[in-house]
């Protein structure tokens, strides 16, 4: 009796990840630490805009200024970003054998502290904080909402600062 076997071409590929305990954060952008991580992992075609971020509906037409998925080690960067947090949650676009970031959620004892990588008499940039969000990382133009207090605590009851460049400021 003949015996017929089917050959299929199959990519797995995760959608998420969750690290508890003391989680090292070690990427070419990113060091740090943090209590919990998770985060969400979305196959983007190959040509894709950057317009439909995780979470989102994808109706969201693309920003005028995004940035072009460049493979990686293509350019090297003038700053990498030390984070201290005690949950992050990031979201990540997979394209080809690239992973960029787009959306980027801290709570919980934020700090994120630029660390220039080329001498500069600048003031690093650095923000302190009871939740942080950023989105739109996959763009030139990524938007930053900082609030002192984290989920659960009193209003007004801790500030979130932000200070560099000369100035500090200090908000709840």
């Amino acid at each position: 009796e003949p015996v017929f076997i089917a050959l299929f071409a199959v990519m797995l590929a995760g959608d998420r990840m969750t690290a508890t305990g003391h989680v090292e954060i070690a990427s070419p952008q990113f060091t740090g630490h943090a209590q919990s991580l998770s985060a969400t992992f979305r196959l983007r075609p190959n040509g894709a805009s950057n317009a439909a971020a995780p979470g989102g509906t994808g109706s969201t037409p693309a920003a005028p200024n995004a940035a072009p998925v460049a493979a990686p080690g293509a350019t090297q960067p003038q700053q990498r970003y030390f984070i201290d947090t005690d949950q992050m949650r990031l979201d990540v676009f997979l394209t080809g054998q690239s992973a960029v970031p787009s959306t980027l959620a801290c709570e919980g004892h934020v700090v994120l502290r630029e660390v220039p990588l080329v001498a500069t008499d600048q003031q690093p940039l650095e923000i302190r904080g009871g939740h942080l969000l950023v989105d739109q990382l996959d763009t030139k133009s990524p938007h930053i909402t900082l609030h002192g207090v984290a989920p659960g605590q009193a209003p007004r009851s801790a500030f979130a600062q932000l200070a560099g460049r000369g100035v500090t400021v200090l908000t709840d």
